[in-house]
């Protein structure tokens, strides 16, 4: 619309470009050395969906990373190095320490899809990730070691996603990041084969939910049986799960525009049920 696209990026000055990721455009800053990018690249590998190191929020970070005690991701699992100044920064103590310690210790052990997420690897979100470690049954040295057209293979993957994808883990910098990490985790390659239920079947789901906690709930059962969920609704879009099918939401009028099938809670439960 209206909206004036900026030329440099607001923090570093660096120039912007608009990149278009499988018909989504986004905005990037293309400075590598960005401090924004830098912090938000740890933020992103400590959030939930990825290592799920709790407890550190972006300030924290930009307080370790001040210190000198984060300038890697593996530094985040060798912070007894630093224990008697981060007992010192403001805001934090022993009680705090302990706690970062101890949580840093619970996300060492991890699974190769929630590393692959946490890693940033452009255009590969916690969706992809997840697909990507399913088709190779949990094994870290396969996922790394997927070339262009083993990724297009995979359900949901495209050829600049899986360009990208190559891209990301030939560099030598980024692989010496990842054995450094290695390192310090502990992997969880174990495989159970999912249903085939929902298999080659893509969802959407909007709005509140009654027999499910929350949607991270609903999204497990149905990638448990071999179905994929999508953020938004697209061509590629089988099922949009709402509990208010004649909403007038985005995502409605999208399904209803292309055609995409609207189903209920109490349906996608009966799928699940066969």
């Amino acid at each position: 619309g209206n909206v004036q696209i900026p030329d440099t990026c607001p923090v570093c000055g660096g120039r912007t470009q608009i990149k278009d990721l499988d018909g989504t455009k986004t905005l990037y800053c293309t400075n590598p050395d960005c401090i924004a990018k830098h912090v938000k690249r740890f933020s992103h590998f400590v959030s939930r969906d990825a290592l799920n190191i709790e407890g550190l929020s972006e300030s924290g970070l930009l307080k370790l990373i001040g210190i000198g005690a984060v300038r890697t991701f593996a530094d985040l699992f060798r912070l007894d190095r630093h224990r008697d100044a981060i007992i010192e920064m403001e805001g934090f103590g022993k009680k705090s320490y302990d706690n970062l310690a101890g949580s840093a210790e619970r996300a060492s052990h991890t699974t190769p899809a929630r590393l692959l997420y946490g890693l940033g690897v452009q255009g590969i979100g916690t969706a992809n990730s997840n697909l990507i470690a399913r088709a190779c049954r949990n094994s870290w040295d396969e996922m790394v070691s997927l070339d262009e057209e083993a990724l297009t293979d995979i359900d949901g993957v495209g050829p600049v996603m899986a360009r990208d994808y190559v891209k990301y883990f030939a560099d030598e910098d980024n692989r010496a990041v990842i054995a450094d990490l290695l390192t310090v985790l502990t992997l969880d390659e174990s495989y159970e084969a999912a249903g085939t239920v929902l298999e080659g079947k893509t969802f959407v789901i909007t709005g509140s939910l009654e027999h499910y906690a929350n949607r991270k709930d609903l999204k497990a059962e149905i990638e448990a049986e071999g179905g994929k969920v999508a953020g938004s609704v697209s061509a590629k879009t089988d099922y949009l799960i709402t509990n208010d099918p004649g909403s007038g939401s985005a995502k409605n009028r999208a399904a209803r525009e292309l055609g995409v099938a609207i189903i209920t809670e109490e349906d996608i439960i009966e799928m699940l049920s066969k």
